[in-house]
C-alpha cells in the first residue's frame, strides 16, 4: 500500500510538473502583445578606418540617429524589430595628395605630402533597420542582446573641399578642378547592441542600449584609378540608443 501511495504521488508531481512546463511554454509562444512601436534616439560617434594610412587627416565625429520602430514578438524570449529612421553622418579629413604645385618641387626632389586637398562631408540618410533582438535575463525588466543589418538610403549631402597649397590652406572653398569625388546613394550596416528594457505602466517600456554599427561600404567611391591616393574609407558607430516601447 505504501508503494501505491508512493506511486502515485510520484505521478501527480510528475504530471503538475510538465503541466506547469507546458504553461510557461504556451506563454512562451501565446504572448498577447505580439505587435508594439516606439521610438528612440541614438548619440553616435563615429571612428574611420582608412585603406589609405597616409590619410592624415581623417578624424572620429559625432552623428545622431532618430526612428520610429515596429516591434513582433513571435514568442516571449525573442522580438524582430524594423522602422524608420533618420541618419546623420559626417566625414571629416578626406586629403588627397595627387595634386601637385611648383612649390612641392625644392632642388629638383618633389614632396608627395606637402600639397593637397581635404574634403569635407556631412549627410542625412534614411535608415531600414532589420534587427533581432534576444531577452538574455529577466522578465519584464531583462538585460537583452541584439543583432542586426541596417540600410542607409542618402537623401540630403553638403561636400565641401579645401585646398592646401604648399601646406597652406586656401581661404576660399569650393569644387577643386580635376577633383573628383563621389558619395555612394546607399550603405550597408551591421549592427550589434547590449541593452537592459525596464516595464512601466500600460504596457510601455524604456531600454538602454549601447551598440555598435560597422559600414560594410564606404560613403565615398572614386572612379578615377589615377586618383589612387584618394581613400575609400569605411567607419565605425559606437552609439547610445535610447528608446521606449508603446
Amino acid at each position: 500500500m505504501k508503494r501505491i501511495t508512493v506511486l502515485l504521488a510520484l505521478l501527480i508531481f510528475s504530471q503538475v510538473c510538465i503541466g506547469q512546463e507546458t504553461a510557461n511554454f504556451k506563454d512562451d509562444i501565446e504572448d498577447p502583445h505580439q505587435f508594439t512601436g516606439g521610438v528612440s534616439i541614438t548619440p553616435k560617434l563615429a571612428i574611420q578606418f582608412l585603406e589609405n594610412k597616409e590619410l592624415l587627416g581623417a578624424k572620429s565625429i559625432f552623428g545622431l540617429g532618430i526612428s520610429g520602430d515596429f516591434y513582433y514578438q513571435p514568442v516571449n524570449f525573442f522580438t524582430l524589430k524594423t522602422g524608420l529612421g533618420l541618419n546623420y553622418y559626417g566625414a571629416y579629413g578626406e586629403r588627397d595628395y595627387s595634386l601637385l604645385f611648383g612649390c612641392d618641387n625644392v632642388g629638383g626632389v618633389s614632396d608627395p605630402f606637402n600639397s593637397f586637398t581635404e574634403t569635407q562631408a556631412r549627410t542625412l540618410y534614411l535608415g531600414i533597420p532589420i534587427e533581432g533582438r534576444i531577452k538574455l535575463v529577466g522578465d519584464e525588466n531583462h538585460l537583452f542582446t541584439s543583432v542586426g543589418v541596417e540600410s542607409w538610403l542618402r537623401i540630403l549631402t553638403k561636400t565641401r573641399t579645401k585646398i592646401h597649397e604648399c601646406g597652406i590652406p586656401s581661404t576660399g572653398t569650393g569644387a577643386v578642378a580635376g577633383k573628383i569625388v563621389n558619395q555612394r546613394q546607399g550603405l550597408v550596416l551591421l549592427t550589434y547592441g547590449l541593452g537592459y528594457e525596464i516595464g512601466l505602466n500600460q504596457g510601455r517600456s524604456l531600454f538602454f542600449e549601447p551598440r555598435l554599427e560597422y559600414s560594410l561600404t564606404s560613403p565615398f567611391s572614386n572612379p578615377d584609378a589615377n586618383l589612387s591616393t584618394f581613400s575609400e574609407n569605411k567607419f565605425l558607430n559606437l552609439g547610445l540608443r535610447i528608446g521606449m516601447k508603446v
